[in-house]
């Protein structure tokens, strides 16, 4: 405690630290410390590192793509024997992969539009960069046998993605619960959008 930061040699220059960067003991040395490791090294944890160098936090993880159906009548929601979701989130850009397969129960029935959930709520502006691309989202089953696909909607402030249906090459309509009516009935969806938070 007798040595005072006063008492100790002044060093040659400003962003110095002491120790010793030279291999094995010996004389401490000034070690260079810039004003962006400065900036690093005061902060208190991982994420806030992250943070100072713009690296944007990430997680990924499971979830339960849960099917609704919305609006209709004489509606019976499918049951499913593999219900699946996986993301990846960075940022605010999340990546899902969903799959929905096999007679897990109930086959479904009415008009209600097929929503699904989303792992994250979508940002209020999601926009255009909630729509699923028809060439990265595909469904099989009942939408198989006519070799048509399947697309669907993230719109603003969604916590679901609203399914459609391509009718034919050029036209698409919602896709309903009884287009998931046979033992066979599946939806297997990859896509990505914006999410609030």
């Amino acid at each position: 405690d007798a040595v005072t930061y006063a008492k100790i040699q002044n060093v040659s220059a400003t962003d110095k630290v002491l120790g010793r960067s030279t291999a094995g003991a010996g004389n401490v040395e000034e070690i260079p410390f810039t004003a962006a490791a400065r900036s690093l090294a005061d902060d208190a944890s991982i994420a806030a590192m992250l943070v100072t160098l713009g690296v944007l936090a990430s997680s990924s993880g499971t979830f339960v793509p849960t099917v609704t159906l919305v609006g209709g009548v004489g509606n019976t929601t499918p049951g499913y024997v593999t219900n699946t979701g996986y993301y990846l989130k960075i940022g605010v850009w999340v990546f899902v992969e969903i799959n929905l397969n096999g007679d897990g129960g109930a086959e479904g029935a009415g008009t209600g539009v097929v929503n699904i959930a989303l792992p994250f709520q979508a940002a209020a502006d999601a926009g255009f960069s909630g729509q699923l691309s028809g060439l990265s989202t595909q469904a099989f089953g009942y939408l198989n046998a006519s070799g048509l696909g399947a697309l669907g909607f993230v719109a603003d402030n969604a916590t679901t993605v609203t399914m459609y249906k391509w009718t034919s090459p050029a036209v698409a309509s919602t896709m309903q619960g009884v287009d998931q009516n046979n033992a066979t009935r599946a939806i297997r969806a990859r896509f990505s959008y914006r999410a609030a938070a």
